[in-house]
């Protein structure tokens, strides 16, 4: 577990551990590593099995930071 946290460290996006949490709505993973892209809203976008390289992160990660949202 401390090489997961150290190599969580070294990413500047937000991360959580599958059993970080007490209750999940998410399935659990077939294969790790598994990457959820969660927008803003909270909708899943896209469930990924593979590694994330940056063409990844382009294809599925930089469309959704251009979308805005109204809340209360």
């Amino acid at each position: 577990m401390e090489a997961v946290i150290t190599a969580a460290h070294s990413v500047s996006y937000p991360i959580a551990l599958y059993v970080d949490t007490a209750i999940s709505t998410f399935d659990e993973p077939e294969s790790l590593p598994v990457t959820y892209t969660i927008d803003r809203t909270g909708f899943a976008r896209a469930i990924l099995s593979e590694a994330i390289t940056e063409a990844t992160r382009e294809r599925f990660v930089t469309p959704l930071l251009s979308i805005t949202t109204t809340g209360p």
